[in-house]
């Protein structure tokens, strides 16, 4: 897969805990690397307004990808039901970013349509 940025900001001064948010950015696009279609492109976009940033991942995935993103970032929860699934993992990883998102006073939230998978992540300035 290849990770593609699509913006074009040097630089963005956030006050937060950069291991934490690393860990958040870790977890993110290792998800998209596991259950994204192989051979596709994982997108980064970084919005930018006065009051916050939005970090957007965007990468496609299997026609039977998404059921309900909103239980992504519940823990334990597994989009892959089959338990003998080939994807490793706890489930932890989306319920752990969501917690670190909050505790900077930010959000996290994702989307699915027509294959194309979207995680948003947003700080306050």
């Amino acid at each position: 897969m290849n990770l593609k940025k699509e913006y074009e900001a040097s630089k963005v001064i956030l006050n937060v805990d950069s291991s934490k948010l690393g860990r958040v950015f870790e977890n993110l696009l290792s998800n998209a690397v596991k259950y994204g279609v192989e051979g596709t492109d994982i997108y980064i976009n970084l919005i930018e307004s006065s009051e916050y940033i939005t970090i957007l991942f965007k990468n496609e995935v299997p026609n039977d990808g998404l059921e309900d993103t909103l239980k992504l970032f519940d823990r334990f929860y597994r989009s892959d039901k089959s338990r003998n699934s080939k994807v490793s993992g706890s489930g932890l990883g989306l319920a752990i970013s969501k917690n670190i998102v909050e505790l900077h006073g930010g959000e996290i939230w994702a989307e699915c349509e027509n294959d194309v998978f979207k995680i948003y992540l947003r700080i306050y300035k």
